[in-house]
């Protein structure tokens, strides 16, 4: 690394990374913590002389829901969620939210910076930071796309003409795999399988992204004007009314369910099964052993609705009930989880690149 600095950056998200392992991590939790390590060297070598200067990190924010047109405010809705952070480039200021995808993102045009033009996510953050007295000009969506590579067979010497890195021989002979020190642990586990280790597949991995950077990380300034601002407080005031009414249909209805209508096109988006499935089709209750009730339908914020009904607004929570309101009924309203419900592995992955993310930024910190 070029600089002290950005070297405790980069020291802070790895140690974030490999502290949030369990003290008995499998084989998998092991693999994607290496992954997550190599992708986080790659990012700071790509940015590691970003212009920004960070004002705020993991910022959590909750809102009145306000009519435009009236200046009226709800009294049972809030618009709530949580920034990844605040910065400021050229004597503006902007939001800052980090993804992961699978999708294609070093091209201008590509579907993934297409479908951000009108994402809602971008409104909801601009929007609540105005309501606050902050004026942001747009996001920074920093964005990392997840490999595809997995763990191989190790070559036993380079081929004719081709530097001898990521092999067997360079092993044994310099102790390294892709230049990187390996401890005799490694080593030994390399020779006597054949294989990549986790970590030795994590030194290959951030060689790749290293060689690629373009193909795994993108940045972009998603802007958003005033009347797109408003045009978006509109929609949400049309959607609380939408809820509100539905609550108040389904709490005077002998079948609440029915006031929540199903969508059956959303039943296997990215050809995965809405978990809910087994109780819209009927073979499964929501009084079964199935299901565990929330005490909170968001809880991952400090902000909750009250008792009885869905209340706190969450780009996640609306995108839910525009998407499918039977689902929003049974996630937010009844507040559902699937008791055996574990992470999948797309959502552990992100949320150890997340974790490494705040720890790399919070580095860069405006102190007061």
């Amino acid at each position: 690394m070029s600089t002290p600095v950005r070297l405790d950056a980069l020291n802070l998200a790895c140690d974030a990374i490999f502290g949030s392992l369990p003290e008995y991590a499998t084989e998998d939790q092991l693999l994607d913590a290496h992954k997550a390590w190599a992708q986080v060297c790659g990012y700071d070598r790509r940015w590691r002389d970003m212009p920004y200067e960070v004002l705020a990190v993991e910022g959590e924010f909750a809102v009145p829901v306000v009519d435009p047109a009236s200046g009226k405010t709800s009294g049972c809705f809030v618009m709530a969620g949580k920034r990844d952070g605040m910065i400021r480039h050229e004597d503006e200021v902007y939001g800052l939210e980090h993804k992961t995808c699978s999708e294609e993102i070093h091209t201008p045009d590509a579907p993934y910076w297409r479908k951000l033009a009108i994402d809602s996510q971008v409104n909801t953050y601009a929007l609540s930071s105005w309501q606050e007295g902050v004026k942001i000009a747009g996001m920074l969506y920093d964005v990392i796309r997840k490999p595809t590579i997995r763990p191989a067979r190790i070559a036993k010497k380079p081929k004719k003409g081709e530097p001898n890195t990521g092999t067997l021989e360079e092993l044994t002979q310099d102790g390294t795999y892709y230049g990187i020190e390996a401890t005799k642990e490694e080593v030994e586990a390399a020779v006597e399988t054949g294989r990549e280790t986790p970590f030795l597949y994590g030194c290959r991995l951030m060689h790749d992204c290293t060689d690629r950077p373009d193909y795994y990380y993108q940045r972009r300034m998603i802007y958003r004007l005033d009347r797109d601002l408003l045009e978006w407080a509109e929609e949400l005031w049309s959607i609380k009314g939408d809820i509100a009414n539905t609550q108040l249909q389904s709490a005077q209805s002998d079948r609440p369910q029915v006031c929540w209508p199903r969508n059956s096109g959303s039943c296997m988006n990215f050809g995965t099964p809405c978990e809910y499935l087994g109780l819209c089709s009927g073979y499964d209750t929501v009084d079964s052993d199935n299901w565990v009730r929330r005490a909170t339908p968001h809880h991952e914020l400090d902000v909750q609705s009250d008792g009885e009904h869905w209340g706190v607004l969450t780009h996640s929570s609306v995108r839910t009930f525009q998407t499918c309101k039977r689902k929003a009924y049974y996630r937010y309203e009844l507040r559902l989880d699937r008791a055996d419900r574990e992470p999948s592995a797309a959502l552990y992955y992100g949320s150890l690149i997340h974790t490494a993310l705040e720890a790399w930024w919070s580095f860069f910190l405006k102190k007061e």
